[in-house]
C-alpha cells in the first residue's frame, strides 16, 4: 500500500509496550488532550496487527522498548519495512542498550519522563503530520536524542520536509 493510499488520522496514536515506569498517568494526559490511543502489548503483537487492515493509520507509534529481546528489534524492523511512513517514537530507560538497526526513528524519550515532556514530543509530531506547509518541529529540541549518542541520525522521513535532519550531537 503507497502512501497515497493510507487513510490518517489526525489524533490517533498507537503505544507498544508495557510502560514499566509507571507512565499510565502520563498516557492518560494525552487522552486528556482528545487524542485517541491504541495500545498494544508488545511489538510482536503489533507485528501482527500491522497485516490487518486498519480504518485509520497513527500520526505515530509510541514504542516502550525498555525490556525488549533481540527478536522484538527484528520484529521493528520487519514493521519499518512493512510500513516505512509510520513515524516511531523509541522509549527507553536505558538508552545506551539501544542497538543501531533501531536509529531509523523519528523521536527518543528516556523514560522516565513527564507528561509536558511527552506532549512536547506529541505536538511536534502533530505539526509534522498536519500539513506539509507548516513548520516543522526542531525535533532534537523536544525528545532525548543526546541521551541515545546517534552518530549520524537524520530524518527517516525526508518526504516530511522536517527542519531537524541534523546529526544528533
Amino acid at each position: 500500500m503507497s502512501s497515497e493510499q493510507i487513510e490518517w488520522t489526525n489524533n490517533l496514536f498507537h503505544v507498544v509496550g508495557p510502560f514499566a515506569d509507571g507512565s499510565d498517568d502520563v498516557y492518560s494526559s494525552l487522552t486528556d488532550q482528545g487524542l485517541t490511543l491504541l495500545h498494544f502489548a508488545t511489538i510482536q503483537d503489533y507485528l501482527d496487527e500491522i497485516h490487518t487492515k486498519w480504518s485509520f493509520f497513527p500520526v505515530a507509534v509510541l514504542v516502550d522498548s525498555s525490556q525488549w529481546t533481540a527478536s522484538d528489534h527484528e520484529a521493528l524492523q520487519a514493521i519499518q519495512t512493512i510500513r516505512p511512513e509510520l513515524k516511531i517514537v523509541i522509549i527507553n530507560s536505558d538508552p545506551e542498550t539501544i542497538p543501531e538497526q533501531i536509529f531509523r526513528a523519528c523521536m527518543y524519550l528516556k523514560a522516565p519522563f513527564d507528561a509536558s515532556k511527552l506532549m512536547d514530543v506529541v505536538s511536534g509530531l502533530l505539526r509534522c503530520h498536519i500539513s506539509v506547509d507548516q513548520e516543522r518541529p526542531m525535533c532534537a529540541s523536544l525528545d532525548d536524542r543526546k541521551a541515545f549518542n546517534l552518530k549520524a541520525w537524520t530524518c527517516p522521513h525526508p518526504c516530511s520536509s522536517c527542519s531537524d535532519s541534523s546529526p544528533a550531537y
